[in-house]
């Protein structure tokens, strides 16, 4: 009888602990998407000041924010104009600091960006003339 008794409350708090968790998830969940445009502005204020490592990396996590769970319901690849543009400058930080792989990251974010594909097409030949050099290295 303890047993069973114990096992309703155990079931009972989990209930519980799930209902709370959803009720909050989606409050956290509006609090970030206000504010997640902020990364994509720390991204275009390291781009102007020159400190490309830095935006790269705020791009990226705005970007990489599109597959996070607990944004799943805003559907950003959709809804979310700012996409390609951050993608197109995602890809010239790669370009400035001459990383193929960080060229190539958010290629097809960044081909979204009609208005910038023609360089979006160099930052690509030059992502694979980079690393074409690098295999050629490698190899005497």
């Amino acid at each position: 009888m303890i047993r069973c008794h114990a096992l309703i409350l155990l079931m009972l708090s989990q209930i519980l602990v799930e209902e709370y968790v959803q009720k909050y998830r989606a409050k956290h969940a509006a609090f970030l998407n206000s504010i997640r445009l902020n990364l994509f502005n720390g991204g275009s204020y390291f781009t102007h000041k020159k400190d490309y490592k830095s935006a790269f990396d705020y791009y990226s996590d705005y970007l990489q924010s599109v597959t996070y769970p607990l944004f799943e319901d805003y559907n950003y690849m959709k809804n979310d104009a700012l996409i390609p543009h951050a993608g197109y400058w995602a890809m010239f930080c790669g370009y400035k600091l001459n990383d193929a792989d960080k060229i190539m990251r958010f290629k097809d974010q960044a081909e979204r960006d009609t208005s910038m594909l023609n360089f979006v097409r160099q930052y690509e030949a030059e992502a694979y003339l980079i690393k074409k050099t690098l295999l050629c290295m490698l190899h005497r």
